[in-house]
């Protein structure tokens, strides 16, 4: 039996203090995060390797697996079993991911979106 693909998305609050570092330093302050030796028991893998936005997301349209965009919901669709996202949320992330002011970082098992203007943080997950 195959693996079966949920895709997700979680939102998270960005603490007002945590936002400003963030705006203040840029991607500088990805780079100054402890780094966790190995991967041990933690099956989501690492989110180390951070970019600043805009970025495009890999996603589906038109039954292909390679369309990039910026919208969250391509991504969230790339193998087909999309999910809907609250209509204000998703304009919230396509906004960040489209223009420079987050960052964001793959990890084995999804995408972290940090949106420090807004304070929230995404997880999104499409495998």
């Amino acid at each position: 039996m195959g693996a079966a693909i949920f895709p997700a998305s979680r939102v998270y609050e960005l603490p007002d203090g945590t936002a400003k570092e963030i705006q203040k330093a840029g991607i500088d302050y990805f780079a100054k995060m402890p780094q966790k030796a190995g991967y041990g028991r933690d099956w989501h893998g690492r989110y180390e390797t951070w970019q600043s936005t805009p970025i495009l997301l890999e996603g589906s349209d038109s039954g292909t697996n390679r369309t990039h965009s910026f919208e969250i919901a391509n991504y969230l669709n790339r193998y087909g079993f999309g999910i809907s996202v609250d209509s204000q949320i998703e304009q919230q992330i396509n906004h960040a991911i489209s223009r420079p002011g987050s960052f964001a970082a793959y990890g084995r098992t999804g995408i972290l979106i940090v949106i420090p203007d807004i304070r929230r943080v995404v997880y999104a997950y499409n495998g």
